[in-house]
């Protein structure tokens, strides 16, 4: 080679982009750790783990990416753990928000939302039946410095052996945070909660109330009170909109102003047009993006009234079904591919999936299953590029499903690729990133 072609080729060689990787990141549950693979251009596993690490807290549940793909932050039981993402998909960790870690937080699901030029972590605490948010500096990734329940967050009363929240979908403002607990006749009851956040920060906001003329007054707590401040939880918020009577809500969907609700013990996925919708558009009882509640009354035609506070009506939350499956099964994790809503049947092996009608309704049953292995206890899931991976738990593996045109399972119903067994593991989340140099 000439000079000249040499210096041409160097230089061509400095200049041209990097080879983009695409990294697939899956909990390690039983063991305590997060594994790494890199994924081929078809979207098929490459090899065993190029990734392992160790996290400093038990049982990691739940695996998100922050928006521009630079951190991984892992749920755990006592913290939500702060990974850099590197070269190749190495992982470093960055800390832990909070930064002092304490018992009983055992986020089953956490949520990141983009507002003005940041980002908020919003962090269930299950033992102390709160959600806090948590603002996150784009350098590092963590939350410094901010107390252990965040800058804001709300709570609940938890009612007697609650399981506490399940999952977070956080979308146009507002967060929708499911809850689920069994009661003793093996049944179980819930409810979806929605909480109004800040434009320009995040924060949990202070809805107004209505009286019993529809009027806004201050917001209120549970007992009718006047609250002024979220910070530090000091009182039970009354929240912006609620579903209740929903047996054992867990898994959500939000798609086009319809939420998706799994509930655990009618064994059924149920479908919410959100407000304003058929039922109403009043803000007094129909507020944007929240659902319906109308106000109860007497025998006598008059409106029962608050008993810690006359000026306050009281609601009954039954906004009916816009349609549920029919099928009886439970599903532990919800995921979406295009207008195709996919579940986990964790005792079965399996995994449903469900087109949906132009209306947005549910199909009665499955559109498509695939092959039932009772060997593996499939939970979350996560959607690239036409491929569903799976954590498939009791199997220690992840596996990958082809989606066809219709964002389907491949009717063969079999993973065309999966990882390498790793005895005793238990991955019950996974995600992909896509870093910005080759991972194999």
């Amino acid at each position: 080679m000439s000079r000249v072609s040499l210096a041409l080729a160097l230089a061509l060689a400095a200049t041209a982009p990097a080879v983009a990787g695409t990294m697939l990141y899956a909990t390690a549950a039983t063991t305590g750790g997060v594994t790494g693979y890199c994924l081929g251009p078809t979207g098929a596993i490459l090899t065993g783990p190029i990734v392992n690490v160790q996290t400093h807290g038990g049982s990691p549940s739940r695996l998100i990416t922050s928006p521009d793909g630079r951190f991984l932050y892992v749920a755990e039981t006592d913290q939500t753990e702060v990974w850099n993402i590197g070269p190749k998909g190495f992982l470093t960790r960055a800390g832990s928000i909070p930064d002092k870690p304490f018992k009983g937080i055992n986020s089953h699901d956490i949520a990141i939302a983009t507002f003005g030029t940041g980002n908020v972590l919003y962090q269930p605490q299950r033992r102390k039946n709160r959600l806090a948010a948590f603002p996150l500096d784009p350098a590092t990734g963590l939350s410094p410095g901010t107390p252990e329940a965040g800058t804001t967050c709300v709570k609940q009363t938890a009612p007697a052996g609650s399981a506490g929240w399940e999952n977070l979908i956080v979308a146009n403002g507002l967060v929708y945070a499911s809850r689920s607990h069994a009661a003793g006749n093996g049944l179980g009851s819930g409810d979806v909660v929605v909480y109004k956040l800040l434009a320009s920060n995040g924060d949990f906001d202070l809805p107004p109330a209505y009286d019993v003329n529809g009027n806004p007054i201050q917001a209120v707590d549970t007992k009718g009170a006047p609250v002024t401040s979220n910070v530090g939880c000091p009182t039970e918020l009354v929240p912006y909109s609620q579903r209740q009577r929903l047996n054992g809500a867990a898994p959500m969907i939000l798609l086009d102003g319809i939420i998706y609700v799994g509930q655990r013990f009618r064994q059924t996925i149920s479908a919410f047009q959100l407000c304003p919708n058929q039922f109403g558009s009043g803000p007094e009882f129909c507020p944007t993006g929240g659902f319906f509640s109308e106000q109860k009354f007497k025998k006598d035609g008059k409106p029962q009234l608050n008993s810690n506070n006359m000026n306050l009506p009281v609601f009954k939350y039954r906004q009916k079904n816009l349609s549920r499956t029919h099928n009886n099964i439970r599903y532990n994790a919800l995921a979406l591919a295009g207008r195709t809503i996919i579940g986990t049947q964790f005792q079965k092996g399996r995994i449903d999936s469900f087109s949906l009608n132009d209306d947005g309704t549910l199909p009665s049953g499955a559109t498509r299953t695939t092959k039932a292995d009772i060997r593996t206890s499939p939970f979350r899931m996560f959607v690239n590029n036409g491929v569903l991976y799976v954590g498939a738990g009791a199997s220690d593996n992840v596996q990958a499903y082809r989606l066809d045109a219709n964002d389907l399972p491949e009717s063969n119903g079999a993973p065309f690729s999966e990882t390498v067994t790793l005895r005793n593991t238990f991955p019950n989340d996974v995600t992909v990133v896509d870093i910005s140099g080759s991972c194999d």
